[in-house]
């Protein structure tokens, strides 16, 4: 189903990474710059996200005039993806800070690397739990979207630590680590598509797809 993986899973979901361990070295200020604004955003996007919670249950918005299924596919199933994708990149650079330090060989620059590191994480869990928490809210449209996407996510970020290893043990373990990951993916769009096909014939659900079908596919969301 071109329209379920391309549209509201992969794209949403895949975290590219272009840093090199040389860019990673000398980029860590920069690193560092982008996570506090990439907290930031998630905090307003939750916001953002909340609000249209609550204006849905006074029929305020497109997606409180429809089905639960329709608005969780519409509205709410994207949003939670790129909220889980943004926890993803606060992962990928906190993984970065960290090889930043093994390499750092001043004591206290190569301390304050990693304590960066552990608060980030810290970041990450309370921001992921608030994510968890406000999803529940939904369906299980939005709940499958958001595990396919964190799965897409562990993913992503073990490739990205598979790139600044040699160590031959450390890759062959994560290697069987993504086969793992891949099959759960698998049940879940799995899931997904069984999830679409049961709500195929609500209204609005066959308008939004008529609507992303007759785009380019470059223009698809």
């Amino acid at each position: 189903d071109n329209f379920l993986v391309e549209n509201q899973v992969v794209t949403d979901a895949s975290v590219k990474s272009s840093a090199s361990r040389e860019s990673i070295i000398t980029d860590v200020n920069t690193i560092i710059t982008s996570l506090e604004t990439l907290s930031k955003n998630m905090v307003e996007d939750l916001e953002t996200i909340n609000d249209l919670h609550i204006d849905e249950k006074t029929k305020k918005t497109n997606a409180g005039k429809m089905s639960q299924f329709a608005a969780d596919f519409i509205f709410y199933g994207p949003k939670y993806a790129k909220l889980q994708k943004k926890v993803t990149t606060m992962t990928m650079n906190a993984e970065d800070l960290k090889f930043a330090a093994r390499g750092e060989e001043d004591k206290n620059k190569k301390a304050a690397l990693n304590d960066k590191a552990v608060a980030v994480k810290g970041q990450v869990k309370e921001l992921q739990k608030s994510i968890d928490d406000k999803a529940t809210e939904r369906g299980p449209w939005v709940a499958k979207t958001l595990s396919a996407t964190k799965i897409q996510g562990q993913l992503d970020i073990l490739k990205h630590i598979t790139g600044l290893t040699d160590d031959p043990e450390d890759k062959r373990s994560l290697q069987e680590r993504m086969k793992d990951l891949n099959g759960r993916m698998q049940e879940e769009l799995a899931a997904l598509k069984e999830l679409k096909k049961n709500n195929e014939s609500d209204p609005d659900v066959k308008a939004h797809q008529a609507e992303q079908e007759a785009k380019p596919k470059t223009e698809k969301a």
